[in-house]
């Protein structure tokens, strides 16, 4: 059975906190668009947060990389993760990322 191990909190966490960030950012941003034009079918509610949610995302991220980069505050963390390969962080890999590799076409470690 592989030996399980956490995740580098270094990158780990900042991941979870750019995505949930505007994920939550578009939820608000779609309620007063969904309320004024008065959409109550569930499909086109959830076509709007998920709109609102990918246009603040790409704005917030591309102002982030060619104006202001403190932006990435707006998604809930200054500067994008930075990911390591696992043998560099003294992690096994695991058996999924031999998967991984052998899909993308990259060599063993």
């Amino acid at each position: 059975m592989p030996e399980f191990t956490l995740p580098d909190l270094r990158s780990f966490a900042p991941s979870v906190i750019r995505t949930v960030v505007p994920l939550v950012v578009g939820y608000f941003a779609a309620t007063p668009i969904v309320t004024v034009f008065g959409l109550s079918d569930e499909s086109v509610t959830s076509l709007v947060t998920v709109v609102m949610t990918a246009l603040y995302y790409l704005l917030v991220r591309l102002a982030e990389q060619y104006i202001l980069p403190p932006a990435g505050w707006l998604i809930g963390y200054a500067s994008a993760p930075v990911y390591v390969a696992p043998s560099q962080a003294g992690v096994t890999p695991s058996p999924a990322s031999d998967v991984v590799r052998v899909i993308t076409g990259g060599g063993r470690e």
